[in-house]
């Protein structure tokens, strides 16, 4: 059995071999099982396996902002509206979500990289020898080139 897309790993104290961690798989199966259990207080038409196989990626897709914590408690909250007849589609438990709160990805983004900032001139710097010349340690500032140039 070949999973090219969880490869295994070897341990070598003890030559086992366990898959990778993945978080997304984690957040994935979370978000999943809130759903499947929302869908437990609902109605709905007896689905083809594919048909739900495709209704949940759609939903995860559309959710992935958001962590399960966050998720749930929009289930929470379309659950407990009494006008709440049917299972909510994705934009319904998004309705719930952004008001609440920013989506994970907006609020860890940063800031768009601008070449610009880059093609300013450069200050001229002073070398430590200099610096401290300036600073009345003539002295420091000899002994800080000798050991520069017995270095090199």
């Amino acid at each position: 059995m070949d999973d090219r897309s969880n490869p295994p790993t070897q341990n070598s104290q003890r030559g086992l071999t366990s898959p990778l961690p993945n978080p997304n798989q984690d957040w994935k199966m979370a978000v999943s099982a809130i759903l499947t259990r929302l869908a437990t207080h609902y109605w709905r038409p007896d689905f083809e396996p594919n048909q739900i196989k495709y209704m949940m990626v759609d939903y995860l897709n559309d959710l992935s902002a958001y962590s399960p914590a966050d998720i749930e408690a929009a289930c929470a909250v379309y659950r407990r509206d009494p006008d709440s007849k049917f299972y909510p589609r994705s934009g319904e438990l998004l309705a719930i979500l952004i008001p609440k709160r920013e989506p994970v990805t907006e609020r860890w983004r940063l800031p768009k990289f601008s070449a610009s900032e880059y093609d300013r001139p450069r200050y001229n710097l002073k070398s430590v020898a200099e610096v401290l010349r300036d600073t009345g340690h003539v002295s420091a500032a000899n002994a800080w080139e000798e050991r520069k140039l017995n270095r090199s």
